[in-house]
């Protein structure tokens, strides 16, 4: 413990007031009180400095003790402001923990869109009416710290409503206060994730320009902390993939894909949970975009295989896109394998959805044909059906099935080119951003 304390020690202003209560203490314990009131007013100063709400509410507190104590030594109006001040810094504070409830309650209801991959009508209005508390009309009045929770809840909030230049915007004022506290560990661990977040919702706006210019921070920035150092490494390997997906509707360079998957396995990110999900999925579809099939079909299976996470649609759809894959490589057997899979697998998950059943059947149908023409006729079914699937079963909203859309796959067979090529000249399939 001395050892740890020897280290952390002077890391930061937190540890600075933390080792400062124990000198009051100790000052007390030997009946030093001038001193230890000398310590308390410095303390309290740096405190307030630096936001500390927690360490000023303690540090007001000894002095309350103190000033009882001493009663005579101060007038009633002095240990009254004292006691006043403590009552604002519990105002605060409880502020801030009910802005941290709330953060919790918006990101229960992002997992469940993770599991349903839309918000409910039911649980919009609940989120339309978490956001109208009153608790957010205090955010000017609080510390840095509180009103990034405050912002934050709004982003997350704004994001479930898919009013994304909102989230953006929040975002923004998030990151403009980072850029002022204090840079530990921690504040550019969240100074890291929020660029993160700013890139994905700028990509997802199509605005590559703005999102480059945050992939370059996560490119650029080093850190001596080899945590956190090695969590910038995720952030850019994963966001790097992620920003070439999206850049795939517009063109597709085979060799920044190859440099994008190199940098990734350098990470060595672990691909278990619902963040390092998505990865391996785009690096599937990518790969196969560019008619590496076999490289395709390993991201893909990587993405089956990976653990606890509640993307289990993603999964599912999974199977389907490596029967794709095998229908290229004319594997019709592995690809009818798939799809039996993809139906046991729903089925030990309780998850059924039409729209998977249904796509998977019209990908089976494949295996069956034989000649040129009985293909393109097929190729055109699938085309008009899945687009109604699209209009019925999803209503039209943005889908994790559109990650490889199988409307596109179909039109690209039936002009004869290659995934990616068919991606460009396609209209741009809604996503999930």
């Amino acid at each position: 413990m001395h050892a740890l304390r020897s280290y952390s020690s002077g890391k930061n202003s937190s540890y600075d007031l933390q080792e400062r209560l124990l000198d009051i203490q100790n000052l007390l314990d030997k009946n030093l009180s001038e001193q230890a009131f000398e310590l308390i007013n410095e303390s309290l100063k740096k405190a307030k400095e630096t936001e500390n709400l927690e360490l000023h509410l303690q540090l007001k507190l000894v002095e309350d003790k103190l000033m009882v104590r001493y009663n005579r030594q101060f007038t009633n109006e002095q240990i009254l402001k004292v006691k006043d001040d403590i009552k604002k810094l519990t105002e605060q504070i409880n502020t801030e923990l009910l802005l941290g409830s709330l953060f919790i309650e918006m990101k229960k209801g992002d997992e469940r869109r993770g599991a349903e991959e839309k918000v409910p009508e039911k649980e919009k209005k609940f989120l339309e009416e978490l956001m109208k508390n009153p608790v957010f009309k205090k955010t000017d009045s609080l510390r840095r710290k509180g009103k990034l929770i405050a912002y934050n809840v709004q982003h997350v909030g704004n994001m479930l409503l898919k009013k994304f230049p909102i989230a953006i915007e929040y975002l923004q004022k998030m990151q403009t206060l980072y850029s002022e506290t204090e840079p530990d560990t921690n504040n550019m661990f969240n100074y890291l994730s929020n660029t993160n977040n700013l890139l994905v919702l700028n990509v997802g706006a199509k605005k590559f320009d703005e999102a480059e210019r945050y992939l370059k921070i996560l490119e650029s920035n080093r850190y001596k902390d080899k945590r956190l150092e090695e969590h910038r490494k995720t952030l850019f390997s994963k966001n790097l993939i992620f920003y070439l997906f999206e850049k795939s509707h517009y063109h597709l360079i085979d060799i920044e894909i190859e440099e994008a998957e190199k940098y990734y396995l350098q990470s060595a990110v672990e691909l278990s949970g619902n963040n390092n999900l998505f990865s391996t999925y785009y690096l599937g579809v990518l790969n196969l975009g560019i008619g590496k099939f076999d490289k395709a079909l390993d991201w893909i299976h990587k993405t089956i295989a990976h653990e606890n996470t509640t993307y289990i649609n993603v999964q599912a759809y999974c199977r389907i896109v490596a029967a794709i894959i095998h229908f290229e490589q004319n594997n019709f057997s592995l690809m009818e394998s798939s799809l039996q899979n993809m139906n046991y697998f729903m089925k030990k998950n309780n998850f059924q959805t039409p729209y998977l059943k249904n796509v998977a059947l019209l990908i089976s149908k494949l295996s069956s044909l034989n000649s040129a023409a009985e293909k393109e006729k097929h190729f055109k079914k699938i085309i008009v059906e899945v687009n109604e699937l699209n209009r019925v079963e999803l209503k039209g909203e943005s889908s994790y099935f559109h990650t490889l859309d199988t409307v596109v796959w179909a039109t690209s067979k039936l002009n004869k080119v290659g995934y990616a090529v068919q991606l460009v000249e396609s209209p741009s399939p809604s996503k999930i951003n």
